[in-house]
């Protein structure tokens, strides 16, 4: 099929506030010898950002994906097969069918950054067979890249790429699971005036039995019942002209009801903190 033209819609869910939480260590030996962290602490906070942000739009993916399922891509001009970060409400970008995956790319520049992404999802029958059309979808894949690049890196900038995969399972149900993993890197550059600082910050997250409910109107809502997020991430932090500082960081994270409960180590030290990320039906 050749590539066409299509208008993609995008939107992401707005940001939670977070509610903190002290921490409670448990009992075993190994968390015992973990140490509580501060929450202002000004590594861990640049990394949670991070690490909420991979939650989040997580959950954005979710809400972008099921949306496929109210309409053909074959019916009309207006593809919605796309639910990365585009520039603006709307763009203009190519769209092809091809070995079972409807597949969507753009490339340009807006807000002082060269950005990119391609969008591929495919829709599964019962069988695991891939199907054009979303009539007698039991799963559904998709995938997503994105890059952006700051044009001018004498000033304060931050740059993304990552990629993002997940499959929802058991469509033909009342209660679907999703389970894939998302990854990114992220720099981002701080110039005061009597400073510069970078952090450089890479984030591997695998998304596991994120259980979500079908509603009247259809797969309508993304918010996960259960299941849980875990992630390690990286950073390496340099100021001015000093040796960088690398540290590694681990998260686990379990839904309940929308609410979110995150346990962070790094090194021989602990943090803990709870977020409404969205609100279950």
């Amino acid at each position: 099929m050749r590539p066409r033209k299509a208008l993609l819609v995008f939107g992401l869910a707005a940001v939670t506030g977070l509610s903190l939480l002290a921490i409670g260590c448990s009992g075993d030996s190994k968390s015992s010898n973990l140490t509580p962290g501060s929450l202002s602490d000004p590594n861990f906070v640049a990394v949670q950002n991070e690490v909420n942000n991979l939650i989040d739009s997580t959950v954005s993916y979710i809400s972008l994906g099921l949306k496929n399922l109210l309409v053909l891509p074959g019916d009309t001009d207006v593809i919605i097969v796309s639910y990365g970060p585009t520039p603006g409400d709307s763009v203009s970008a190519d769209y092809v069918y091809e070995n079972g995956w409807h597949i969507v790319s753009w490339t340009g520049s807006f807000s002082g950054k060269t950005s990119s992404f391609k969008d591929s999802i495919q829709f599964l029958d019962s069988l695991g067979q891939p199907q054009q059309d979303n009539n007698s979808t039991e799963t559904l894949i998709y995938k997503h890249r994105w890059v952006e690049i700051s044009f001018d890196t004498t000033v304060s900038y931050t740059d993304y790429s990552g990629v993002v995969a997940l499959t929802l399972d058991n469509l033909g149900s009342g209660s679907a699971t999703v389970n894939g993993f998302h990854s990114f890197d992220v720099s981002i550059k701080i110039v005061t005036v009597d400073s510069t600082v970078w952090r450089d910050i890479s984030v591997e997250g695998t998304v596991s039995n994120l259980a979500i409910i079908d509603v009247p109107g259809g797969w309508l809502q993304n918010c996960p019942l259960s299941g849980t997020i875990g992630a390690t991430a990286n950073m390496t932090y340099t100021k001015d002209n000093g040796i960088p500082v690398t540290s590694d960081w681990s998260f686990s994270m379990k839904f309940t009801d929308g609410l979110i409960s995150v346990n962070a180590v790094s090194g021989n030290t602990a943090w803990s903190y709870t977020e409404q990320v969205c609100f279950a039906p």
